[in-house]
């Protein structure tokens, strides 16, 4: 029962440090040009959550933001200006057209998350992840869905009880994320030049 309790608040404590280093990493790029790279460096780490302590996933979460935060962002732009313009026009038009420009949103979203999570488990260049994230989506869709229609969930429970997203919202999505959605992508890369294996 002790080793249960010590594991317990062990991982207690490294989801509450990976979540607020994930906060910390995405404000530290202005929030919206942080958001991608923290999320993969986010990724990374609760692949790492077993095998490593929090001392040395905080510094290995920073090298990851700042290798990737150039390639994460250049590939998360075009992601942004979909979500703006689409926004913009789900403001201007009603009827069928809106469900269409919704279904566009999720298209968007789907492919930003494949993105990320393809990017933080795979090296390569922008045009790498544009053609990963696209194989992701191909190999994992319902994975990706699932694990995207959580998110709007975390948010309200963070909204109702905001030391819960404060503590643990990112670093518990991320954890689904690892656990559901990489599972289902790994498969499509079997000989591709890894920074790690997928699991």
């Amino acid at each position: 029962m002790q080793g249960f309790v010590v594991l317990f608040t062990t991982r207690i404590w490294q989801m509450t440090a990976i979540n607020l280093v994930t906060i910390g990493l995405a404000l530290a790029g202005l929030g919206l040009f942080g958001f991608a790279p923290a999320l993969a460096a986010c990724l990374w780490a609760t692949r790492r959550i077993e095998d490593e302590t929090v001392a040395q996933i905080v510094p290995g979460m920073w090298r990851e933001y700042r290798r990737e935060f150039l390639t994460l962002n250049a590939f998360a732009l075009p992601h942004y200006i979909a979500f703006a313009v689409i926004g913009a026009l789900l403001a201007m038009i009603t009827g069928i057209a809106t469900s269409l420009l919704l279904t566009a949103l999720v298209f968007v979203a789907l492919s930003l998350l494949a993105g990320i999570v393809v990017k933080s488990c795979l090296s390569g260049g922008i045009a790498d992840t544009f053609v990963n994230a696209k194989w992701a989506m191909a190999l994992a869709p319902y994975r990706l869905l699932l694990s995207l229609a959580v998110l709007p969930v975390l948010i309200l429970v963070t909204a109702w009880q905001p030391l819960v997203g404060l503590y643990f919202g990112l670093s518990a999505w991320a954890v689904l994320i690892s656990g559901f959605v990489i599972p289902g992508i790994e498969a499509g890369f079997p000989n591709a030049s890894e920074k790690e294996a997928l699991s």
